[in-house]
């Protein structure tokens, strides 16, 4: 499987019906590893709101979609983005290589966090209706943000 960047070259993967970790995805909720058939695993990029001293939920993430990919956007309203951790990015991986290897369990907590995450999207969110799968430390990590 390919450990990819918050970039497009997941595509070759999924045209090849490869599984993707895509680690710092700033598109959350445009869901584009859903698409594929074989098990992906996301782990969002995060934004930190400067002037409240906080990162932005899962909901705010999904509202601002493609805003805050701009450096100018970010700029005027005190965001940073902040990039996914190597211990992220290994967890991430060792999780798609068990799911693979059919040796992944999910904890009821991480089905459950999933849940919670899934209905945050709304009908008029580009992706709604598409499952992506978050990674599940992420999920238990950040568990505070799926609001």
């Amino acid at each position: 499987f390919l450990v990819s960047g918050g970039t497009g070259n997941v595509w070759i993967n999924m045209a090849f019906g490869k599984p993707v970790v895509s680690a710092d995805f700033y598109l959350l909720n445009a869901g584009s590893i859903a698409f594929c058939t074989v098990p992906n695993v996301v782990i969002p990029r995060m934004y930190w709101f400067k002037d409240e001293k906080r990162f932005l939920t899962m909901s705010e993430i999904l509202e601002c979609c493609r805003f805050y990919q701009w450096k100018d956007n970010c700029q005027r309203d005190g965001i940073e983005h902040v990039p996914n951790s190597a211990e992220d990015i290994c967890e991430a991986a060792d999780e798609l290589n068990k799911r693979l290897d059919e040796e992944w369990e999910d904890l009821p907590e991480d089905i459950d966090l999933r849940d919670r995450f899934q209905n945050l999207y709304l009908p008029y969110h580009e992706g709604y209706g598409l499952k992506t799968h978050l990674s599940s430390a992420f999920l238990r990590q950040n568990a505070d943000l799926i609001q």
